[in-house]
């Protein structure tokens, strides 16, 4: 957590193996390219086919504008879909209509924060769970949603791009409101499949800096969508069905549908 291309060069010099290293020495700029991102992502697309909402239209907010946040921010831009809100640790930007994401890329990669550019409507750091939206990602810090805030979230689906973001008590909430949550370990999917890349040429005996993929939609995808396929569609009747009232406790409608490890 918070690392990048250059400390994991430092790991490197540590130990001798490393994977997500700088491009200089052949490695793949994971945080560059936005394995991450394209990851959460692609558990994101699969997601909406089951609960009916289209990407193209869709109101998108993020908590954590970073290495995460900014990547499925693009990644789901490039599909159809808006963004209506984001923080960083300086604050929340909002627009129902819309926020000009390539200005933030821009404004982001010099390293100013978010409400420093000068035409947004800025708001507290906390206001970013209030903004509502279609698909809302926490990809900062732990424990962002818990009991005391989770009725404040206005959305359909939360995908986890942080680790452990939501608390059990919050995800049961979510799920007998039938908003559906994508754990983070879905988040994974991305950077995972690089990094298993890179381990399985160590383990052939290959060279670990050869490596000229600089997109992570060339090298994966529908393996992405396969897992959050599984995992989604064997679910998402669980969600359904307490939605309707059937049958069965928040425990059951949260484990089944929340946290089931799919990822394999």
């Amino acid at each position: 957590m918070g690392t990048s291309e250059l400390a994991m060069g430092w790991i490197k010099d540590e130990i001798g193996r490393a994977v997500g290293l700088p491009r200089e020495i052949g490695g793949i700029p994971l945080n560059e390219i936005g394995a991450t991102g394209f990851g959460l992502v692609a558990a994101i697309d699969v997601a909406r086919e089951q609960i009916g909402l289209s990407l193209t239209g869709a109101r998108v907010v993020v908590q954590g504008f970073g290495s995460v946040g900014q990547h499925a921010a693009r990644f789901l831009a490039e599909k159809g879909a808006v963004l209506v809100g984001a923080s960083d640790t300086s604050g929340t930007i909002a627009d129902q209509d819309g926020l000009d994401l390539a200005a933030f890329l821009a404004l982001k990669a010099e390293g100013p924060a978010l409400i420093d550019h000068p035409r947004v409507r800025k708001l507290g750091t906390d206001a970013v769970i209030d903004i509502p939206c279609d698909i809302w990602i926490p990809a900062a810090r732990p424990d962002v949603i818990h009991a005391g805030n989770v009725g404040r979230l206005q959305t359909r689906i939360v995908a986890e791009g942080a680790n452990i973001p939501l608390s059990a008590e919050a995800e049961q909430t979510l799920a007998t409101r039938g908003v559906l949550v994508l754990p983070d370990f879905h988040r994974q999917c991305g950077r995972r499949d690089l990094c298993r890349d890179r381990i399985s040429r160590w383990d052939r005996g290959g060279s670990p800096c050869v490596y000229r993929r600089e997109d992570p939609r060339q090298h994966q995808g529908r393996s992405r969508r396969s897992a959050a396929r599984r995992c989604v569609t064997t679910h998402c009747g669980d969600i359904a069905s307490h939605r309707a009232g059937a049958p069965g406790d928040a425990d059951a409608a949260m484990g089944s549908a929340v946290r089931v490890n799919c990822t394999g």
